[in-house]
């Protein structure tokens, strides 16, 4: 993941700065198109990529963006998640551990809600409000004005297998009027595209979670 070493805030600009390592080679984006890259080279970035959305599911964050431009390239070989959506940042319930306990209100009465069900994946993430992503990269449940989108980490599967299709077929998927993608086998590693099957499914619930697109054979073999 990108570290941000420091925060500024300019008056004059009413803007705030963050101070983050330096990327310099690129983005996934440019750094795929800046010559033929090898089948081992891109296992290893996307192996990174993906070892970065378990760390961040894991701890309940949803990236909420994901797509070339937000996987920096720190060096040629080595792959860091930027750009990320500050307002996904903290789930549900988390307290800033920097704020001063003397400035916290009294505390209220905490409101009494409904327990998730424990064998959905998805009920105990933290959810924002509004439809987010990249055209391109935006999950199917993310689409449509009729949609009340929900935020979950699978949204960040999809866009992630978006830009494993794209890496590997020079183009971005696409989506028929049912929300599934077409994804072909005959030119690819049958790995990959049984991978990207379930990554770009159309029902969210049929996702694989980031632990276990991990341990896909694509990337244990």
């Amino acid at each position: 993941l990108i570290h941000a070493d420091a925060f500024f805030y300019d008056p004059q600009e009413k803007a705030t700065f963050v101070q983050m390592d330096l990327c310099s080679a690129g983005n996934l984006r440019t750094w795929s198109s800046a010559k033929a890259r090898t089948p081992t080279e891109n296992h290893s970035v996307m192996r990174q990529a993906a070892l970065g959305l378990v760390f961040l599911h894991e701890r309940n964050i949803i990236h909420g963006d994901i797509k070339p431009e937000a996987l920096l390239m720190y060096s040629d070989t080595e792959l860091r998640i930027g750009d990320f959506e500050l307002h996904h940042s903290l789930p549900k319930g988390d307290t800033d551990p920097d704020a001063d306990p003397e400035d916290d209100l009294p505390a209220e009465e905490p409101e009494q809600v409904e327990e998730p069900d424990a064998d959905d994946f998805y009920q105990d993430q933290y959810k924002g409000g509004d439809a987010e992503g990249s055209a391109g990269y935006q999950a199917p449940e993310l689409l449509g004005s009729s949609l009340q989108s929900t935020m979950t980490t699978a949204v960040d599967v999809w866009a992630f297998g978006a830009v494993i299709f794209e890496l590997f077929y020079k183009k971005r998927p696409q989506q028929d009027a049912t929300g599934n993608v077409l994804v072909p086998v005959e030119t690819l590693n049958r790995n990959v595209s049984d991978m990207l099957g379930g990554m770009l499914a159309a029902d969210p619930s049929e996702r694989p979670s980031a632990s276990c697109v991990c341990m896909s054979p694509y990337f244990t073999t």
